[in-house]
Formats: C-alpha cells, structure tokens, sequence
C-alpha cells in the first residue's frame, strides 16, 4: 500500500513489483537479470528507471541485487511486512544505503481524521460521534484495510501471520501450542 502511494507521487518512470504475486512464487536470483533486462526493453537502457519492490523479504538474496542495484546508481524502494525486515537487520545488509519508515496502524486521532469526525468536538452530537469512533476503533483496530474494507477477518488472519511467521518461524519455536 504505501509503494502505490509513492508511485502516485512519483515523476519519474518506475517498475512496481509485489513479491507476494503468486506468480513469483518461484523467483530465484537468475531472475533479479531478467527483471533488469526486461526494464530496459520497456524503458530503454539509459533511462533510469525507480524500482519499487514490495514483500522483498520473500525472496532470497533480495539484499545483493538491491545493493547492486544502488551501486548502478539505481533508486529502489522496497516494503515488507513480516520481522525479516527489522530496521537493524537492514541496517546490516543496507549500510548506509538505507532509510527505514515505520508505518504503524492508525492512532485513534488518525481514526477519526480519516473517518472525517471532528477532534475537537463542541456540541453533544460531536461528542457522541466521537464516542461512537472510539467503540469502532476499540472493537475493529486501526489497521487501515481493516476498517476501509469493514473486515474483522483481516484482523485475525494479521495476528496469525504476526504469531506464525514473526514469531514462531523466527525464533523457531518447538512447542508452538504452549
């Protein structure tokens, strides 16, 4: 979500990749070169094109090419949503090559910002549509798909991956049902 809103602001030519696509299921490093190779088809060689690379972390060896990528001179912005791509552990693979934005779910002033209600009620309407939010916000979160889509699901399939892959896969926990 937030590589589409940077592209939106982009001026430049980019290449959006999700590797979280099906499709790529089954990337391996041969195929960093036919990703380079097929932009400068489509761009041509001397254009300099952003790549903006999401769920990279599902790849292996993302951090060479990215790296070789920057030494081409290359911007690249890559997204991931899972512990792999902790701040120091980029910091490691990326040094100095890196800027690390946290995205956090909604706050609840970012709640009511984005369902468009007045923070700073004054009438007792105001105050209940406040009261109201903060019942929603309670019960649903402030994951923003969650609540733009109205889908609870959402939320406890993010606590099983969260618990699954950031968790027990990553500390390799044994007796998972403890």
């Amino acid at each position: 979500m937030l590589l589409k809103i940077i592209s939106k602001k982009l001026n430049e030519k980019f290449v959006y990749m999700n590797f979280d696509d099906i499709r790529l299921t089954d990337f391996k490093v041969e195929n960093f070169e036919d990703i380079e190779e097929i932009v400068s088809e489509i761009y041509g060689i001397k254009t300099n094109v952003i790549y903006l690379l999401d769920e990279i972390q599902n790849v292996p060896s993302w951090e060479r090419w990215v790296n070789n990528l920057y030494a081409k001179k290359i911007k690249v912005f890559v997204t991931g949503s899972n512990s792999s791509l902790l701040s120091s552990e980029i910091s490691t693979f990326l040094t100095g090559r890196n800027k690390v934005i946290k995205l956090y779910p909604f706050s609840f002033r970012e709640f009511l910002l984005f369902k468009k209600i007045k923070i700073d009620y004054q009438t007792t309407d105001e105050r209940r549509a406040v009261s109201q939010a903060f019942n929603e916000y309670f019960e649903k979160g402030g994951f923003p798909l969650v609540i733009i889509n109205d889908d609870l699901t959402l939320s406890k399939q993010y606590f099983e991956d969260i618990l699954n892959k950031d968790i027990i896969k990553r500390y390799n926990i044994k007796s998972k049902r403890a």
